[in-house]
């Protein structure tokens, strides 16, 4: 006979199975909408580094002036690589120049189908996701190297470098290592072990103008050496500034700096990993090259050495690599420099000489496997209008080595261009003004402190017509600044790529 205590508690039994069942169902039902999300959230990730990608290829093709039928091709290429075919059912890649109304914004938009499991319950079977992304480039400005000056001749501002061991508020804001000193290692968030590239243009009648196939590219006191080791720079006479890891002033040449040159064929593109090394020579404490023009092994080449037909561009990296002192020098090419009957190839000494009345002049003289040959001349044996030019590749790092106002010519902005940038670093050593001048318009900058930046932006007229920058910049002796300089809205073949949104 069944008790009505074993009935209750069989009653009891039942419900609580019903209870886990239905607990089951929701807790089953939890899990499987969390993967259904989680797998949606996987996807939208997905089509947004699709759509990141496809907006960068557009903007590189833009950048390098191929178009908007190149540039959307190019985009719909990246997207279907990373699984958004435009071709395929269900999948749409929608490129839009001149995005938001901005004529320097490449937009894309990709949207798919997404398949869902769990949700099919209630009658999903697909979740469209989709992503935009908005990418522009600001090309980088092809800045002059001269300082104002001729072209191959040294004035009162020449290139300079720190080694990585230096403090960064000596002025060089991307070869140090680090913020303070090489004792407390504060990352430089800036450093970029590569330094600084710049671009030798070479034309495509150099052979018809100089009776030669043949590139004699010379670096003006590529050491570190000052002779009797002295710590400073003078008009003229040194280029080269001797510090220890904190900065100061130092006579010890354990921390005279390394800098490596290397020369590389572009193949007629921007700088890539895929560039040809054509030749490389480092100079540390060397006082045979000291206020030289010196062609290091190799940097005298023939253009039957490069690829393609012309005009050619050669890549020229300038990196330090040990030390932490300034090592000033500055870049020319032309045609080779030859001395005596056996036609040596010459390096060519400079000296700055005063007469009794206060007068400056240059003096030169041939070098040849470090010996001095001949007299001083009056004339630079080189050919200043050779057709060759060298710019740095959108950040130029300079050096005053005397006190005074300078005519910087900065570069060419092109056309088409509506926003420049220029950023200064640590201007800071006797300056008090910089104002630029394209031709048309006198814009006043700001100046920046010791181990600071500052930028001045300046909005350009549409349609604006391609125009040649100066600035004119008061400094004292020793103000040693880095410039970068790029633009937006034009197209030029050297620049970067990056996300708005």
């Amino acid at each position: 006979m069944i008790t009505s205590k074993v009935l209750l508690r069989r009653r009891r039994s039942g419900t609580v199975i019903v209870y886990i069942t239905l607990a089951l169902v929701v807790l089953l039902g939890a899990a499987g909408l969390s993967i259904d999300i989680g797998n949606l959230y996987l996807e939208r990730d997905k089509a947004q580094r699709a759509a990141d990608a496809a907006a960068l290829a557009g903007a590189v093709q833009l950048m390098n002036n191929r178009g908007y039928n190149t540039a959307d091709a190019a985009a719909k290429l990246v997207a279907k690589e990373n699984g958004y075919d435009d071709s395929a059912e269900g999948i749409t890649v929608t490129p839009t120049p001149k995005a938001d109304g901005n004529d320097a914004w490449y937009a894309v938009y990709v949207e798919k189908p997404a398949p869902v499991f769990f949700m099919s319950i209630f009658g999903w079977r697909f979740k469209t996701v989709a992503a935009r992304a908005i990418a522009t480039f600001k090309a980088n400005v092809q800045m002059d190297i001269n300082g104002g000056g001729t072209y191959g001749a040294i004035g009162p501002i020449n290139l300079s470098v720190f080694g990585p061991y230096c403090i960064r508020a000596n002025g060089d804001k991307y070869s140090t290592m680090y913020i303070d000193n090489k004792s407390k290692r504060t990352p430089n968030p800036f450093y970029d072990a590569e330094g600084y590239n710049f671009n030798l243009t070479i034309p495509s009648d150099y052979e018809d103008r100089n009776n030669t196939s043949l590139i004699n590219l010379q670096i003006f006191d590529p050491d570190c050496y000052n002779a009797g080791n002295e710590q400073n720079a003078k008009e003229g006479v040194r280029v080269d500034e001797m510090r220890n890891y904190s900065g100061s002033n130092t006579s010890d040449t354990k921390y005279l700096t390394t800098t490596q040159y290397t020369l590389y064929d572009t193949h007629g593109t921007a700088a890539t990993d895929d560039d040809t090394i054509i030749a490389q020579a480092s100079y540390g404490n060397d006082s045979k090259t000291d206020m030289t023009w010196v062609t290091p092994e190799g940097f005298n080449f023939d253009l039957s050495q490069l690829s393609g037909d012309g005009p050619h561009t050669v890549r020229i990296n300038v990196k330090t690599t040990d030390g932490s002192s300034e090592n000033g020098f500055s870049l020319r090419a032309g045609p080779p420099i030859y001395y005596g009957k056996n036609n040596d190839l010459a390096d060519i000494r400079q000296k700055l000489v005063t007469n009794k009345w206060g007068n400056k002049s240059t003096q030169y003289k041939y070098v040849v496997n470090g010996r001095e040959k001949g007299d001083w001349m009056t004339t630079d044996p080189f050919q200043t209008n050779n057709g060759t030019n060298i710019t740095a590749d959108g950040r130029i790092p300079m050096n005053f080595n005397a006190n005074g106002t300078a005519t910087i010519t900065l570069g060419l902005v092109p056309e088409n261009t509506n926003h420049v940038t220029i950023d200064k670093f640590d201007t800071d050593v006797g300056s008090t003004s910089v104002t630029y001048d394209d031709g048309i318009q006198t814009r006043v900058g700001v100046l920046s402190g010791q181990d600071e930046s500052k930028q001045d932006d300046y909005d350009l007229p549409e349609g604006y017509s391609g125009r040649e920058w100066t600035a004119t910049y008061k400094a004292g002796l020793g103000d040693t600044s880095v410039w970068d300089m790029q633009v937006t809205g034009a197209s030029a073949s050297y620049g970067r790529v990056y996300l708005v949104r």
